[in-house]
């Protein structure tokens, strides 16, 4: 009985200095908060990427993903789309296969040409956003920058880095892609993993 006792009293001990320690934590947090909402200058430490970041960032290298993820990108990429009364864009998908159009009615991919147009994207997973050039609403949607958000975040949902891809050859793309001559590559957006080495 008594050990019982003695076992119970130092449960409530342990468990008092737990309460103490929570709130000896708390006070200090709410101290320090305090100190740092009053300074005047708030020295932040050297940030870890100095340099702007861009598509050469990216690993040169096939990325395996699975089907779900690509219809995943490619859908949040044709978000855009679905505001309108109809699509103001294509959507075209660059990888080391070939390059498609991503047909959002049926969510399948149309193969357009089989060779591997890589090498002009930069990149081995690159979406391309075609407009009609006369449209101004295509140039606007593009500005508005509804089209890189949900790309964007879909990418960093999924694990994956989103950059623009200004390095693009557009003209050479549009060739291979057989687009029409008032069509036009409005914005070119590549994914994939850091490359840290």
């Amino acid at each position: 009985m008594q050990k019982l006792v003695s076992h119970i009293m130092n449960m409530d001990g342990i468990l008092k200095n737990k309460r103490i320690g929570i709130f000896v934590l708390c006070l200090c947090g709410l101290f320090s908060f305090q100190v740092w909402a009053t300074l005047d200058e708030i020295q932040l430490p050297v940030p870890k990427i100095m340099n702007e970041m861009s598509v050469s960032e990216l690993k040169n290298e096939p990325i395996p993903l699975s089907l779900q993820t690509i219809s995943d990108l490619l859908s949040s990429a044709d978000r855009v789309n679905r505001d309108f009364s109809s699509p103001v864009l294509q959507i075209y998908l660059i990888i080391p296969a070939g390059a498609y159009f991503y047909h959002a009615t049926t969510n399948s991919l149309i193969l357009v040409n089989p060779e591997n147009l890589t090498p002009y994207t930069h990149s081995p997973f690159t979406i391309l956003y075609v407009g009609n050039i006369q449209d101004q609403s295509d140039a606007f949607v593009v500005r508005s920058g509804d089209v890189e958000q949900d790309f964007s975040t879909t990418a960093a949902l999924k694990g994956l880095f989103s950059f623009y891809s200004t390095d693009t050859d557009r003209m050479y793309l549009k060739k291979k892609l057989k687009l029409e001559e008032t069509s036009n590559i409005l914005l070119a957006q590549s994914i994939g993993e850091l490359d840290e080495d």
